[in-house]
């Protein structure tokens, strides 16, 4: 990468680092709603090895249903995702629907991350991680250990964000994780934010744009969806 960190690896054959680390996200690059998460969750299970090597042949931004291989149906899609689930439901809400299980269920399936959708989906790192605490890299990644990745990678990110975010008109931007907060605040420069509950609000003048906490536990309930869709569906709210 001409404007990148280092990126290497330890004799491992089809991996393609520089490729890892550009990838953008998943859906519609010009989509009205930008989700930007930490980073994606690496099933520990997986062969680690192999998933790079997938994600190896990505484009920068890619349908969520490839990802899954050849052969993949929608069906591939419909199981249980806490995170995709706070997703789907803002987006069931913005389209003016009664956000069910079913139609969440269905939206997940045909239309989140999809390039026939109204959603991107990106991460603030570009490497799949089991957690924070876990470096499952070692002896893969040049990289020794996390805090050395995320220094080496976090203002290429940064910069590739901020132009994925404002190359084309967006709607709404929400970011999530709120450990990630001051990280996300560096994507869109020097406006002001404002506090609504549980989250921050801002409006850059090409979008809205909402720090909320993590779309996992925190999520759990209907109340706190309807307080998120309060907040990232009301184009008066700040």
């Amino acid at each position: 990468m001409a404007d990148g960190p280092r990126a290497g690896s330890r004799a491992q054959d089809g991996i393609n680092w520089a490729c890892i680390e550009r990838f953008i996200g998943f859906g519609r690059r010009d989509a009205p709603v930008v989700f930007v998460g930490m980073e994606e969750r690496l099933d520990p299970a997986s062969n680690l090895v192999a998933e790079l090597k997938l994600r190896s042949t990505y484009a920068d931004v890619m349908d969520l249903l490839d990802a899954f291989g050849p052969g993949a149906s929608e069906s591939d899609l419909d199981f249980h995702a806490p995170t995709w689930r706070v997703m789907c439901d803002l987006m069931v809400r913005r389209a003016g629907e009664e956000p069910t299980l079913e139609r969440r269920r269905a939206y997940q399936c045909t239309r989140l991350g999809r390039r026939v959708g109204d959603s991107l989906l990106c991460e603030l790192l570009p490497f799949p991680n089991v957690n924070r605490e876990t470096w499952a890299y070692a002896g893969i990644s040049s990289y020794r250990d996390r805090s050395e990745y995320v220094g080496a990678v976090i203002d290429c990110r940064k910069r590739t964000l901020r132009k994925t975010m404002f190359d084309c008109d967006r709607e709404l931007v929400v970011c999530y994780g709120k450990d990630a907060w001051g990280d996300y605040r560096d994507l869109f420069g020097n406006v002001s934010w404002r506090q609504r509950g549980s989250f921050e609000i801002t409006n850059t003048g090409k979008a809205r744009v909402v720090l909320t906490p993590h779309f996992g536990r925190w999520f759990s309930g209907e109340r706190r969806l309807n307080e998120l869709a309060e907040v990232a569906l009301d184009p008066h709210a700040f």
